[in-house]
């Protein structure tokens, strides 16, 4: 009895088991989940244009970025599914500041995270617990793009972006509705900047809060849009 303890100690660590081993775990449901990330990119990409509004699931929705435990929903754009591994995170509805699948997608492949870091199995476990989790996926199709502009002072020129949000049901890999997106950036709003730092870091400064301000404003009207078309669902902001 004391061997097969002992045995089962080294087996697991002294202290529970090793991250290897929490990713070894989680490797089948989060390689599937992987799998029907990629199904949903192509079924949202061979969708017609949106021309009737629609919604079709059950909620609530929590958003993966929220922060929740039990988060069942994420955010994806179209271009991301070219390659899931390297998507460009400088996109102008970049409305998840971190892809829901970046970090696991990197366990699963490197054993770390995203950056290269060394997670703990407490927070692997965490980690890919969430991402199996997500059940609907919404995707971003971009149709046009008006980059806000500076103009005199600290006044900007509204910056506009218009597409179609596509959801994709990742349990079943089908399409579960679809809507048009329009969005504007806060035209009364003023640029936030240090006016003591060098004119290059308030470039970069002014750049930064004028994309800010458009996903800002996308992700509210998302969130309305969403209520308008499932009255009744609860949805986590």
């Amino acid at each position: 009895m004391r061997r097969a303890l002992l045995v089962g100690l080294v087996a697991c660590g002294a202290n529970g088991p090793t991250p290897e081993q929490a990713i070894a775990r989680h490797r089948a449901a989060a390689e599937a989940r992987l799998d029907a990330l990629a199904a949903a990119g192509r079924a949202a990409a061979a969708v017609p244009p949106v021309y009737e509004d629609k919604m079709a699931l059950a909620g609530p929705l929590r958003f993966h970025d929220d922060g929740a435990e039990l988060a069942n929903a994420g955010l994806a754009l179209a271009e991301d599914f070219a390659d899931l591994a390297r998507v460009d995170r400088d996109l102008p509805m970049r409305l998840e500041p971190v892809p829901f699948w970046e970090d696991a997608l990197a366990l699963l492949r490197r054993g770390t995270n995203a950056s290269g870091g060394k997670p703990s199995t407490e927070l692997i476990e965490r980690t890919l617990s969430r991402f199996e989790a997500v059940r609907f996926v919404f995707v971003l199709r971009q149709l046009e793009h008006q980059v806000p502009a500076l103009g005199a002072g600290a006044v900007f020129r509204p910056g506009r972006w218009s597409g179609e949000v596509v959801a994709v049901d990742l349990d079943t890999r089908r399409v579960v509705g679809g809507f048009a997106l329009v969005v504007q950036s806060d035209a009364s709003a003023r640029v936030s900047y240090d006016a003591k730092a060098p004119p290059e870091q308030q470039r970069r400064q002014k750049e930064s809060w004028l994309r800010a301000n458009l996903r800002q404003a996308a992700r509210a009207q998302l969130y309305e849009r969403l209520g308008a078309l499932l009255p009744g669902v609860a949805i986590a902001r």
